[in-house]
């Protein structure tokens, strides 16, 4: 019986190569976009959950400022602290990051790394990370250091690395003791070393940092039980490390991705919206199918009904009709496995992703997809399966069933509600792309054009003076400047909490130091400019900063002291103000700056400074680039050349808008697709359900315009309702959108206008080009043929 059903199944497919080519085609777009996006989604929601015990692990996070908006990471001796308080803390594991430094085994293996960790001994026993050679306990030692599987072949190659040593920053030898599997994609605490935690007492600087007990050091701390973070939390409140401006909060590692104070979270803020569209996009390929095969019922009715009269009833009619989904449905994920392959690094790289085979062939996303085509054959044969067996044999067989009008209201529902989706996809890419091309050429008090930003940190005082004095000698170059922080990268200004010279109040400032040819190389405007001949020793704020001191004259009486866990103390007075400008993301407004004027030695010695080299315009830029990469190389003490334009870096800012808009035009395009595919196939379908009215009325003296009316009418209304029930829905999606950007333009009429016109367009090219086939042929043929 089911080799009998399953002959029909195949039988149909191949009798009806136009619906079958349509239906497959849809549902096979549908399952590639809605795969692609569960790669993605999947993956975000299973983050952590490698973790043996990850239930039991939860991140400290400290809250500084008077409002809690600045999050911090743990000071050294929380964690030993909260163990030995509170028996719920059973261990802890710290980590530390000197960000961006160089890494060398000889002259041809140097690199700049910026996953280099310290962490205590616990490390490998908190969190699951497989040793592949090695002992975890090794890490009790100073100057050892356990490598990534990727880690050790860029290094060692295919020696083995157990016993040899790397440099880091030109310094500190580390004896390599272990080698570690690469941590997956969906781990939140990525490395490529992992150091020991004792290394620190050793290095001055960070001994320092550990020794006054600063803040910047990830701690996690392993409990007893999931429930006893609610306890941890109340011991936390009466140790020594809250009070009215500093709190600490505890993060369970599960719901750590999602809640990062810190990089871009830009991918995870869409998780929901991709999901939403994934859905969408496959519900429109299943309404394709459902609308086909019902509109297509008089082809089937005498099949049924020959059917029923010989003994079968609606279940095994319904069974047939469930095969036949199936089949269609099984063809169509076969090839939409096949687009994936195609598809999959492209889209991963539009979202700046990168996720491990591993992971795609895990039995959770396999049963993910498994749970996706079994839902696509259910959803697909439903309607069928249910409508079809319910023809009435005498009607069928009497030649008194007509389909023409069955289910024709759902099918309307169906077609206006791909239309709908369409277009609000198509108003709410063109939005986004407006607000991008607002963000990207808004005024942000800067000139950011032509500004070439290098990493200076390993140079010596007298290496960089040498390589300044020969790059200004350099044709092309206008200005040149260095400041503590690369704007626009990880690296942000720090925070201090400054008294106000006026009220005495305390004010939470964002941070940078730089030389006094910062303000001019950058072009940053004067709202109140020094009369001193020399800004070094200074301070100077920009307005937010002065108004949230409370300052309306420069210079100041007072002396303000400005200096932080990580850096020096610097004492000088403000004495003048610059005009606000953009040094962070355009998401919120512009925070309170105090720009500390230092010597070029003090940033050498104190900090990891960056030079900013701005470009003339006239310059060719490869060749610039050359040059200057040429005298850095000829002072640099065997640090890789790297350098970044500051223009890039601010549109990096945006990437995850950019992402979000890639993704929606191209799936604008797919289900307008789709959509097309089933309004050509369900206008294939009236035509030739109607090719005897179309021919009398030919023979009658029917016009072209006529029967093009006739056929299209009824769709172009639910094209017109389509746009009503469409507008409206994109246009509070996008001002909602919109609310989460501090810098944010209106909603242009052409944002609304254009999409509807084009899909209106394409709509009537789709219907007309097959309508004006049917009403070419000669009507005595077709009548004849009736």
């Amino acid at each position: 019986m089911l080799t009998n059903y399953l002959k029909i199944a195949i039988r149909s497919l191949l009798n009806n190569k136009v619906y079958s080519f349509i239906n497959i085609m849809g549902l096979s777009m549908g399952m590639t976009v809605s795969i692609l996006i569960l790669i993605f989604v999947v993956h975000e929601y299973r983050y952590d959950r490698f973790h043996e015990k990850g239930d039991r692990i939860v991140r400290a996070e400290k809250q500084f400022s008077r409002d809690g908006r600045y999050s911090l990471y743990a000071n050294p001796e929380f964690g030993p602290t909260m163990m030995q308080t509170d028996p719920s803390v059973i261990n802890y594991v710290r980590t530390f990051s000197m960000g961006r430094k160089v890494v060398k085994t000889d002259n041809t293996h140097k690199f700049f790394e910026d996953r280099f960790l310290f962490a205590d001994t616990s490390f490998f026993s908190i969190f699951s990370f497989p040793l592949i050679q090695g002992q975890r306990s090794s890490l009790a030692r100073p100057l050892t250091v356990i490598i990534t599987e990727q880690t050790a072949s860029r290094y060692f190659g295919k020696t083995d690395p157990i016993g040899k040593f790397i440099t880091l920053d030109g310094t500190y030898t580390f004896e390599v003791t272990g080698v570690a599997k690469n941590p997956p994609s969906h781990s939140s605490v990525q490395f490529d070393f992992i150091a020991s935690f004792p290394s620190l007492l050793t290095m001055p600087n960070e001994r320092n940092i550990v020794l006054n007990n600063s803040s910047g050091f990830p701690t996690y701390l392993l409990l007893a039980n999931a429930d006893a973070i609610t306890g941890v939390r109340k011991s936390i409140l009466k140790t020594t490390y809250t009070n009215d401006h500093i709190t600490y909060s505890l993060q369970p590692l599960f719901t750590n991705h999602f809640n990062l104070n810190f990089g871009d979270v830009a991918n995870t803020r869409y998780v929901f919206i991709f999901l939403c569209i994934a859905l969408l996009i496959l519900a429109l390929a299943l309404i394709n199918y459902m609308n086909l095969t019902t509109a297509r019922a008089t082809a089937r009715a005498k099949e049924i009904g020959v059917r029923k009269v010989i003994g079968a009833n609606r279940k095994t009619l319904s069974f047939q009709f469930y095969l036949e989904s199936a089949l269609t449905t099984i063809v169509a994920f076969v090839l939409a496995i096949a687009l994936i392959q195609v598809f999959k690094p492209i889209f991963l790289n539009v979202l700046q992703q990168t996720i491990d085979t591993a992971f795609l062939t895990s039995p959770v996303f396999l049963t993910v997809v498994a749970g996706l085509l079994f839902s696509c054959v259910l959803l697909a044969g439903s309607y069928p399966a249910l409508v079809l067996p319910q023809f009435k044999p005498v009607e069928v067989l009497n030649g008194k069933f007509s389909s023409a009008n069955k289910g024709a209201g759902i099918r309307k529902m169906l077609t206006l509600f791909q239309f709908t989706v369409s277009i609000a996809l198509a108003i709410c890419t063109l939005v986004m792309n407006h607000q991008l091309q607002y963000l990207q050429s808004k005024n942000t008090g800067l000139q950011r054009d032509q500004v070439m930003v290098i990493p200076v940190e390993q140079f010596s005082n007298a290496g960089l003076t040498a390589l300044k004095n020969e790059l200004q000698q350099q044709t092309g170059i206008e200005g040149l400047a260095m400041a503590s922080v690369p704007l626009y990268r990880s690296t942000m200004p720090g925070l201090s909490m400054v008294t106000s010279p006026v009220s005495q109040e305390k004010a939470g400032l964002k941070w940078i130091m730089a030389d006094e040819r910062f303000f001019s190389v950058l072009g940053i405007a004067w709202h109140a400019k020094p009369e001193a001949s020399t800004l070094e020793g200074s301070h100077i704020v920009n307005q937010s900063a002065a108004e949230a001191l409370g300052m309306t004259t420069f210079p100041s009486a007072d002396d303000l002291t400005m200096g932080g866990d990580h850096a020096p103390a610097v004492t000088g007075k403000i004495l003048g103000m610059v005009n606000d400008f953009n040094f962070e993301t355009l998401r919120s407004p512009i925070q309170p700056l105090i720009v500390s004027v230092v010597a070029d030695s003090f940033l050498v010695k104190n900090e990891s400074p960056s030079l900013y080299l701005r470009i003339n315009t006239h310059s060719g830029l490869p060749d610039k680039i050359a040059a200057v990469k040429k005298s850095y190389e000829t002072y640099a003490n065997d640090t890789p050349f790297s350098y970044y334009f500051l223009d890039d870096a601010f549109n990096e800012l945006q990437k995850g808008e950019h992402r979000l808009s890639k993704i929606f035009t191209v799936f604008t395009g797919i289900s307008l697709c789709i959509a097309c595919l089933g309004l050509f196939g369900l206008v294939t379908f009236s035509a030739e359900n109607r090719t005897k009215e179309i021919s009398i009325r030919k023979v009658l003296g029917a016009s072209m315009a006529n029967i093009l009316m006739l056929l299209s009418s009824e769709l172009i209304v639910l094209l017109l309702l389509s746009i009503v029930i469409g507008v409206p829905i994109a246009w509070f999606s996008m001002k909602d959108w919109l609310s989460q950007f501090y810098y944010q333009t209106n909603i242009p009429l052409s944002s609304i206008v254009a999409p509807a016109v084009a899909i209106i367009a394409i709509s009537l090219f789709v219907i007309w080009a097959k309508v004006v086939r049917v009403a070419l042929e000669d009507p005595s043929k077709n009548l004849k043929r009736e």
